[in-house]
């Protein structure tokens, strides 16, 4: 990000690489990972993996029960109740 102009979209580009980068980051350090290069890389590419092992981790130490409500919820849903 930083060969990127400080001017105008690369200026927006690159704050929002950074921010998403650091988000990741933060992540992988809650989930008790250390960030590295390949590791950022795959959650850039990929993020799913980390926001369920995230959302996981999160809830297990806020509400226990939550994850079990989610998993309830989501077997509720099909293709007639799920907005388009």
């Amino acid at each position: 990000a930083g060969q990127l102009s400080g001017e105008g979209n690369s200026a927006a580009f690159r704050e929002f690489a950074w921010r998403f980068v650091n988000i990741i980051a933060r992540a992988l350090v809650e989930l008790g990972q250390r960030p590295d290069y390949m590791l950022i890389q795959r959650h850039v590419i990929n993020i799913d993996a980390l926001f369920i092992e995230y959302a996981q981790h999160y809830f297990a130490k806020t509400e226990s029960k939550a994850w079990e409500v989610i998993v309830q919820i989501e077997a509720k849903l099909n293709e007639k109740n799920i907005p388009r």
